[in-house]
């Protein structure tokens, strides 16, 4: 049995080893090196006048006879249902991935399915590279020599 002091206690990982890191590439472009954490390619959403278009071409029900109580309440339920639309569906997808990101990460860990590398830029020229590789450790290894092929090449 070694000594008490002679034990090797591995040091914490640094976060953007977990994470990723961004970089400068030697075309001084900015580039993001990390995981994918899910399978798939997130998605960001930006607002846009998609609703506006869905709501007019909507037919709500409503008749000039039927009084002006009516025509404002009408109003007031396709405008509430047009704005909250994209927040329920967002929100959703929000949930939806924190249930799966665990379950993704375990298989990813214990079951040894591969990691996904990316580093990606959005300089004047968008470019993304990607690497699949097995384990935690080939995975960090990637990341390193993906930073040096960027510092280098650009």
């Amino acid at each position: 049995v070694p000594p008490l002091n002679s034990l090797h206690v591995a040091a914490p990982l640094p976060w953007d080893a977990m994470v990723g890191r961004r970089v400068y590439g030697a075309d001084n472009r900015e580039w993001f090196v990390g995981r994918r954490w899910l399978p798939w390619k997130p998605r960001r959403r930006r607002g846009s006048a998609d609703a506006l278009d869905v709501a007019d071409g909507m037919h709500v029900g409503i008749d000039i006879s039927d009084g002006p109580v009516s025509i404002i309440l009408g109003i007031l339920v396709v405008g509430v249902v047009i704005l909250l639309f994209p927040v329920i569906i967002t929100a959703l997808e929000v949930v939806l991935v924190l249930v799966l990101l665990p379950l993704f990460v375990v298989a990813r860990l214990i079951l040894r399915k591969p990691w996904i590398i990316v580093a990606r830029t959005k300089g004047p020229h968008p470019e993304e590279r990607t690497a699949v590789v097995s384990g935690w450790r080939a995975s960090r290894e990637a990341m390193e020599a993906m930073i040096q092929d960027i510092r280098s090449n650009g």
